[in-house]
């Protein structure tokens, strides 16, 4: 009988204690301060940035003011009157949004409403709310502040993925710019004699080296993506024990892994110096510049041949 009374004193007891801690919790009273409408930051026909929809536009007249940090919230952390009413009026804790947004949101605290946006939106909720609760000294969780940690290493880390992606396209487009150059330097003059053998050639191997950058630069791109992909911290998803084979078949290793000056040799026969040559060539308009030195070319002697009704025209050859 004793032990008995001694298990009910014992449960009475906790449950006065979970009570204690509930009030504890949050305290009773709460008295939702006054604060500025809607009519006090627009007027109808105007329109205002719904702060938790990306800065979407929406109406003067489908707006609601909203606080960042609800004041229930604030209440249940043991705000002051006088600070509830600063909280209340703070441009700092005012959002613009839609009623539909407001009214989901209630009373919900920072971090369990912020994890219904999107992983952007859900960065500058946590970072504007946790300035907001640190400076009238609300509890900010450990989580909170690892979330926010989180969401602003994701940003940094797409924000360089970007830059990786811009550079390499930038390099891809100088590529296709400078092969169009040297196209277009195939129609000069100088391109009709014999010496548009070589020419053509080293245009080839150039064209080749190109190529080959180009490949590296769609691997580089493909290993970034893959990157990407395979990190749970971007998609959300852990997808690191995934298959993903984005190596880079197509690439010829062997021509590839030559120099541009050792591919024109290759392709033309000549003296790695001779790339030198055709530069020196498409940058003068010279037949014959300097650098050209120990490098012969027979040049056609169109002399004494008939230029038209004759079917004896000689043709050069490139040997």
């Amino acid at each position: 009988m004793n032990k008995l009374i001694l298990f009910f004193i014992f449960c009475l007891f906790s449950c006065i204690q979970v009570a204690k801690v509930h009030a504890d919790a949050c305290p009773t009273g709460f008295k939702r301060p006054s604060y500025k409408s809607r009519s006090f930051y627009c007027s109808a026909g105007v329109f205002v940035k719904d702060y938790y929809n990306g800065n979407k536009l929406i109406a003067c007249k489908d707006m609601e003011v909203d606080h960042l940090i609800p004041l229930k919230v604030a209440h249940c952390a043991g705000l002051s009157e006088d600070a509830l009413k600063r909280l209340a009026n703070d441009p700092d804790n005012l959002r613009y949004t839609t009623m539909k947004t407001n009214r989901s949101k209630g009373a919900k605290s920072l971090d369990d409403f912020a994890l219904t946006l999107s992983p952007h939106n859900r960065e500058k909720v946590l970072r504007d709310g946790i300035k907001v609760m640190e400076r009238y000294q609300i509890p900010t969780s450990r989580l909170v502040k690892r979330e926010l940690a989180h969401l602003t290493q994701l940003r940094i880390q797409k924000r360089l993925i970007r830059k990786q992606i811009f550079s390499i396209s930038q390099r891809a487009t100088k590529r296709i710019l400078q092969s169009t150059t040297r196209n277009a330097a195939l129609s000069k003059p100088q391109a009709a004699t014999v010496i548009l053998a070589p020419l053509a050639l080293t245009m080839i191997a150039w064209d080749l080296y190109d190529a080959c950058r180009m490949l590296e630069d769609i691997s580089e791109l493909e290993e970034i993506a893959n990157n990407a992909l395979t990190d749970n911290n971007i998609t959300g998803d852990d997808t690191r024990n995934k298959a993903l084979d984005f190596s880079p078949k197509v690439i010829d290793k062997k021509s590839c892994g030559m120099t541009r000056s050792e591919l024109v040799s290759k392709i033309t026969g000549k003296d790695p110096k001779f790339e030198a040559c055709v530069v020196a060539r498409l940058n003068t308009n010279l037949i014959d510049p300097s650098e050209c030195d120990g490098f012969e070319f027979a040049t056609p002697n169109f002399e004494g041949e008939k230029l038209s009704g004759s079917s004896d025209i000689k043709v050069p050859t490139f040997d």
